[in-house]
Order: C-alpha cells, then sequence, then structure tokens
C-alpha cells in the first residue's frame, strides 16, 4: 500500500510540473522581453508564388517557420503572411473584374501574423474579393487597402506554380 501511494504521490507531482510549464493553448507570444522575428523583405519568393500581384515593389512577410519552433501545438500546415507593395493601378484593374467588399477590420491574431502587427499601416481602408481569391487557386486571402497599392496576405500551403511545359507530380510526361 505505501508503494502504491508513493507511486500515486510521484505520478501526480510529475503531471502537475509537466503541465505547469507546457503553454496554454492562447498563449503563443513570445516570452516578455523577447524580440520577434524580423520580417523577410526579399520580393522576388513571393512574385512567382503570387504571379498576379507581381511585379512586386516591396514586402515584409514571415513564414511560421521563422518563430524559432516557437509553435505550441504541432501541425502539418505551414502558414505564409505579409504586407506588400505592388505596381501601381494594380487595384483599380483587379477592382474592374472582381467585386470588392469592405473588410472592417485587417485580422492580425494569428499564430504567425501577429508578429507584423509592428509593420502594419495605421490607417488604411481594407477590401477583400472572395472570387480574386478563388482565383488563386490556392488556400490564400488577399485583402487589399483601397486607397494605395499595399496588400496584406495569407497563404496557408502555399506552392510555387509550375512553369509551362512541366509535367506535375504525378503525371506522365507523354500524356
Amino acid at each position: 500500500m505505501k508503494r502504491r501511494n508513493l507511486l500515486l504521490f510521484l505520478g501526480g507531482a510529475a503531471t502537475a510540473v509537466a503541465v505547469a510549464t507546457v503553454p496554454s493553448w492562447g498563449e503563443d507570444a513570445p516570452p516578455s522581453g523577447a524580440k520577434g522575428p524580423k520580417p523577410r523583405t526579399a520580393t522576388a519568393e513571393l512574385d512567382r508564388l503570387l504571379p498576379s500581384l507581381a511585379p512586386l515593389r516591396e514586402a515584409q512577410w514571415l513564414i511560421d517557420s521563422d518563430l524559432d519552433g516557437s509553435r505550441s501545438i504541432p501541425s502539418p500546415d505551414h502558414v505564409v503572411v505579409g504586407f506588400l507593395r505592388t505596381r501601381p493601378g494594380l487595384f483599380a484593374e483587379l477592382k474592374g473584374r472582381y467585386a470588392f467588399e469592405p473588410v472592417p477590420k485587417l485580422n492580425l491574431d494569428g499564430f504567425t501574423a501577429k508578429h507584423l502587427a509592428p509593420v502594419a499601416p495605421g490607417e488604411a481602408t481594407w477590401v477583400r474579393s472572395e472570387d480574386f481569391d478563388a482565383s488563386l487557386g490556392a488556400r490564400m486571402h488577399v485583402t487589399f487597402d483601397a486607397g494605395s497599392d499595399l496588400v496584406y496576405f495569407e497563404a496557408i500551403n502555399p506552392k510555387q506554380p509550375q512553369p509551362s511545359g512541366t509535367p506535375q507530380p504525378g503525371a506522365s510526361a507523354s500524356g
């Protein structure tokens, strides 16, 4: 009986220590005093990823893997988020082809997106088109500032487009 009580006590103590050291589900901010990741600024990769918006003039973006393994919940999905400056006039062109709806507030609460909040513009009139998002052929949302050439995007597991004439994986080259 004493041995059983001792094992139960040790098991309970070990569980309490383990639970106390694991971050809670909602706690994925860096520890206080820690700096977040520095946004990437290269545009070439995004030009290939988002050909409908290319060529990009400026970019500040992150991949969830930039967060140094600080994910509290493992996931097979990878998220890419960022702010982009497109060529002047792109939004006007797209507005002629797609219906855009106002977005009351840009949501930067996601695990990766919240690290871009410091670079988010303060004054913007955000709009989005579900039809434009669907035309991208990926799990992607693109939000435009109606008054400028600024864009915010979120992509889940984005894939680089295949050059024309390149067989898709699993497809035969002979047709």
